[in-house]
């Protein structure tokens, strides 16, 4: 990569993570144009929905959920909602911004939901940049029970074996009884002087979570106390200034079978083995973006914004689409023979899964899109900055 991409790059990179009230700054023409495909089939959108006012241009990793036959989402300003999966009906709706806790805030923009959204225990759960995480009931949307953090929640919670997990802005990953909100264990780590802003959620599998953080360091924890198992280096500080040494570990990283893949900003994509923290491979690929599994197949969506397609078994690459640099992409979701991928334009991007050929795209919403579509049987879910929940049907 030339020294010229490489400038470009950090400026839209930068100017997503380390804003923390404005998405875009004066480098928006950093940007390419949307390519010219020739298409292979034409997505069609089954519904639009409004989720409240959405996340404008600031920085969200709000997402989408489906469980139990429900579809949730939730917007910044503090509105929740449970929707039917197929016809986009409303089932309800909880205002949080309304909550005893925000008071203390002049702004009336005071929820500041920024989390994402779990589930389990017949409560969903939610997390906001004002430090507090919500458990609501899943079938009426009533909070059952709240909790202050010891700093923003921007990730998505987690729940496993009776806690809700949650990695906070201050460096801590924290466990919560998941009935009564009650702090069961706290594994902290020190920050680095400047930080990419936002986190991961944790993975949990075989009895641990394991998560990344902002020192470049992939952690596994015992679930059952939060004590640390081992941590890896998956980037380590280098350079003359503080964003030189930016080193974060921000999407989530992914488990299959005995081993685990994660990537950094300014690092490596790397396997590591599940029960001892070796490192088993690791290639020159850097990502900030979660990754994506199916198979054999390993994608991801790197800093430049390429997406790639890697054998898990070895770091070999497969293909690498290049057409969508530089375009503000989202983190790759599988969806049947396709990948696909959103942009800051609002433009949705199918891939061939074993080409990385572009075969499809279809414009969502001119405001743009900031977080992975959710994959479910028979539609794409997306949602966007204005606020719009969107259905997309998937090509037979």
């Amino acid at each position: 990569m030339t020294n010229k991409l490489r400038t470009l790059t950090t400026a839209a990179v930068l100017s997503v993570f380390l804003q923390g009230c404005s998405l875009f700054s004066d480098d928006e023409e950093v940007y390419s144009p949307l390519p010219v495909i020739q298409a292979e089939f034409t997505p069609e959108i089954e519904w639009r929905k409004s989720i409240g006012s959405g996340v404008g241009e600031y920085y969200s990793q709000t997402r989408t959920l489906l469980v139990n036959g429900q579809l949730f989402a939730a917007s910044r300003d503090g509105l929740v909602k449970a929707l039917d999966p197929i016809s986009g009906d409303e089932i309800w709706t909880q205002d949080l911004s309304e909550q005893a806790v925000f008071n203390r805030f002049d702004d009336s923009d005071n929820a500041l939901l920024s989390g994402g959204i779990a589930a389990g225990y017949g409560m969903v759960f939610v997390g906001s940049e004002n430090a507090v995480l919500f458990a609501l009931n899943d079938k009426t949307g009533e909070v059952i029970w709240q909790v202050e953090t010891d700093g923003e929640v921007i990730a998505s919670p987690v729940v496993d074996e009776g806690l809700v997990i949650i990695q906070t802005g201050s460096g801590s990953l924290v466990g919560f009884d998941v009935q009564t909100g009650e702090q069961r264990w706290i594994q902290s780590s020190e920050l680095p002087a400047l930080t990419l802003r936002g986190n991961n959620s944790p993975i949990t599998t075989n009895g641990a979570a394991i998560y990344g953080r902002s020192d470049g360091k992939l952690a596994a924890v015992f679930l059952a106390n939060g004590r640390l198992i081992w941590e890896v280096n998956v980037a380590k500080p280098k350079g003359a200034n503080d964003i030189d040494r930016l080193v974060d570990v921000n999407g989530q990283a992914v488990a299959r079978g005995t081993d685990v893949y994660t990537s950094a900003f300014n690092g490596e994509l790397m396997a590591i083995e599940l029960r001892s923290g070796k490192v088993l491979w690791k290639r020159a690929y850097a990502s900030v973006k979660d990754l994506a599994v199916a198979g054999f197949e390993l994608f991801l969506t790197d800093t430049e914004g390429r997406i790639h397609a890697i054998d898990r078994r070895n770091g070999l690459t497969l293909w690498s689409q290049n057409r969508l640099a530089l375009r503000g992409v989202t983190a790759p979701v599988v969806s049947g023979n396709n990948i696909v991928v959103g942009d800051k334009e609002g433009y949705l991007h199918w891939l061939d899964r074993k080409t990385g050929k572009l075969v499809a795209q279809q414009l969502i919403d001119s405001d743009g899109l900031f977080s992975k579509a959710l994959n479910s049987e028979k539609y794409l879910y997306v949602q966007s900055r204005s606020g719009k929940l969107v259905a997309v049907k998937k090509p037979i």
